[in-house]
């Protein structure tokens, strides 16, 4: 898994599935991102000393039942926008 500091921009909010191509983003835009049902704890946010929002914490229930995702979603069309950070290597260990 990559972990990552991505420039996000103005985003624009979506709340179902949709093909959004880089050119159908509304003018002045410069990602998506697909709002889910639930969303890391805000009040265990951390920011970095430059400023870098980490969220953090378990899901906690977003409160948008207008929402068909489950989990938030962000999307950038420009590689440009994206820095690698970490590179982590994660098992499963699922249970029946």
């Amino acid at each position: 898994m990559l972990l990552c500091e991505v420039a996000l921009g103005k985003m624009y909010e979506c709340y179902k599935m949709t093909n959004l191509s880089a050119e159908k983003l509304p003018v002045g835009t410069q990602s998506a991102k697909g709002c889910g049902q639930t969303i890391p704890d805000p009040k265990k946010h951390y920011y970095t000393d430059d400023g870098v929002l980490v969220p953090m914490g378990l899901g906690v229930n977003a409160k948008l039942p207008q929402s068909s995702l489950l989990y938030n979603e962000y999307i950038v069309y420009d590689t440009e926008q994206i820095k690698i950070k970490y590179l982590l290597r994660i098992e499963f260990n699922y249970k029946d």
